[in-house]
């Protein structure tokens, strides 16, 4: 992943990185700082699903999904890197180790994030 394109980013506390809905050709990995990924409830409660830390890779699930289902809000100041879809996927199609544990990690999200009911 070091050796992939990377544009960082600066964003303030309360900023939205991706909005539900949002379409994204782009992985975001969080180099510093604290986000919180949420949904809507159907009351209209903010409902959040996950929180992420430096490290983190905030839109995993968009590597197989263009659409993004859910919010991405910062906590705090924080730097973020932006990876082409692409070139990740080109990344993991050479190496399936790799491969294999993204495809994991973002499953294991897709099923929290499913639970939270929204409609």
């Amino acid at each position: 992943m070091e050796s992939l394109p990377v544009e960082e980013r600066l964003f303030e506390p309360g900023s939205f990185i991706i909005r539900e809905g949002d379409f994204s050709r782009e992985l975001l990995i969080l180099k510093s700082g604290f986000c919180i990924r949420h949904k809507i409830s159907k009351d209209g409660y903010r409902q959040i699903v996950g929180v992420n830390i430096a490290g983190d890779i905030v839109n995993l699930h968009n590597l197989c999904l263009d659409e993004s289902d859910h919010n991405v809000q910062m906590l705090t100041r924080s730097i973020v890197a932006a990876v082409s879809k692409d070139e990740v996927r080109f990344l993991l199609h050479r190496r399936g180790a790799i491969g294999a544990a993204f495809l994991a990690a973002s499953l294991v999200d897709l099923v929290d994030i499913q639970r939270v009911d929204t409609k």
